[in-house]
């Protein structure tokens, strides 16, 4: 990563979520969600409660960790 700290990488990752999923999930699903740590190859995020971690890790999961390496490469 170039200099930038985790949450500027999840804003990144949401940067770029945001035209395939609207503004509008965004808001409701993925700006409550917090970078609770990132060892340089792991992030681990917080979330608000189970039925969101479940609803993200079944709706988003996979598109997050695809952009997480694209953002890990421009940020």
């Amino acid at each position: 990563m170039k200099n930038s700290s985790p949450d500027a990488l999840w804003e990144r990752v949401l940067e770029l979520l945001t035209p395939e999923v609207g503004a509008s999930n965004i808001e409701l699903w993925l700006k409550p969600v917090a970078v609770a740590g990132f060892d340089g190859r792991l992030m681990t995020l917080k979330v608000p409660n189970k039925f969101f971690s479940e609803w993200i890790r079944d709706h988003y999961q996979r598109r997050v960790e695809e952009h997480l390496k694209i953002g890990r490469a421009h940020v």
